[in-house]
């Protein structure tokens, strides 16, 4: 079945890709790991989508350097706003992408209970990404609390368009952030937070 879903996936982006089964959604442009079991389901053609749509519009080269110039933990931000972007452009561009998106999301969401056990930076980027995501899960939590102080540098999801739209958006609330907490002692000279407070990816 993941041959289907190879060519499918290769049909749909016009590019040479695999898909593959597996623990995690993720695609570096020419690999595509679905998380799930169900090559017919919905909910793995959401996630399906959702990695092609990284596959056509994200750039892959240059990730490293991309978060080392934006400073410690973007990344994960920069992923939230890219993958807000990405899922706008597929309910746009394939008809019917908007309800395997749905399907893919649901279970997936970000509670209060969980985001209320991330560091304080990853709340803040789960808020963003709860505000941008035009894909809801009946689990998110209100991002108002968590995006409070940073209103102003979110704009329309409609506003951010290409690829340096999410670095522009990224960079505006990691600059602010930076201003306003300075770095945790714990933390410094360290690549991850601490285990215990290390937060998962956003759901895609």
């Amino acid at each position: 079945m993941t041959q289907e879903l190879t060519q499918l996936a290769k049909t749909l982006s016009r590019q040479e890709v695999q898909v593959v089964l597996g623990e995690h959604s993720n695609t570096d442009g020419k690999r595509i790991e679905i998380n799930g079991t169900d090559p017919q389901s919905r909910a793995v053609q959401g996630l399906l989508d959702h990695e092609l749509g990284h596959v056509m519009w994200s750039p892959h080269k240059g990730k490293e350097e991309v978060n080392k110039k934006l400073g410690e933990y973007a990344g994960y931000l920069l992923n939230a706003v890219e993958d807000c972007r990405i899922n706008a452009k597929l309910i746009k561009k394939w008809r019917g992408s908007k309800d395997n998106l749905h399907s893919a999301y649901e279970g997936r969401g970000l509670s209060k209970e969980e985001v209320e056990h991330f560091p304080p930076f990853f709340q803040l980027a789960a808020g963003v990404y709860i505000k941008l995501n035009p894909i809801t899960s009946t689990e998110d939590t209100d991002p108002a609390p968590l995006i409070k102080g940073y209103e102003d540098l979110i704009p329309p999801l409609e506003e951010i368009k290409l690829y340096k739209d999410t670095l522009r958006v990224t960079k505006a609330i990691k600059e602010r952030w930076d201003k306003l907490h300075p770095p945790r002692e714990e933390w410094v000279n360290k690549r991850h937070p601490p285990k215990t407070s290390t937060p998962p990816p956003p759901p895609l």
